[in-house]
């Protein structure tokens, strides 16, 4: 159940995967699905804390416990390029324009080591995008996530930023 979820949950989201298709990939009845998780948030949780599993596993062998600890941190940061490379789903990354300590040339390459990655550059803003503008976050958010097939997409709401009116 747990490989048909993590595929399910990967490939369509959490919104757009079912309980019922998670059976059905599983070849299970939907009352065992629930026998095992409460419902599709459990399932998703445990989804998580198996790739979130898989990935501290990782990091622990790829360092060397005999190494010193900056040759550990090394080892991880590699191990999680490697991870960042193959992973196949869009990206967004939504960045400050205007900080010292993360500058854009950051974003820029971090951007392009994700196979499908989208970068949304702030003007004026800092590390804490969110907060020094939650709008343009909203709005690349928006424009970033597609609307569920079969449903009636409403018009984008218009975010007001600064002065624009």
């Amino acid at each position: 159940m747990l490989a048909a979820a993590r595929s399910s949950f990967g490939s369509k989201g959490y919104a757009r995967t079912s309980v019922d298709e998670i059976a059905a990939a599983a070849r299970v009845t939907k009352g065992a699905v629930y026998q095992h998780f409460a419902g599709k948030e459990a399932l998703f949780r445990a989804v998580h804390a198996e790739v979130e599993g898989e990935a501290e596993a990782r990091a622990v062998a790829a360092r060397d416990p005999a190494g010193s600890p900056i040759d550990q941190i090394v080892a991880m940061v590699i191990d999680a390029a490697d991870v960042i490379r193959r992973f196949d789903r869009p990206v967004l990354l939504v960045w400050g324009e205007s900080c010292d300590f993360f500058p854009i040339a950051d974003a820029q390459r971090l951007a392009s080591e994700f196979p499908s990655a989208t970068l949304r550059a702030v003007p004026g803003a800092k590390t804490w995008v969110p907060v020094d503008d939650p709008g343009v976050v909203v709005d690349a958010i928006a424009e970033f996530v597609p609307a569920p097939q079969g449903s009636r997409q409403a018009p984008a709401p218009t975010i007001l930023h600064g002065a624009e009116r």
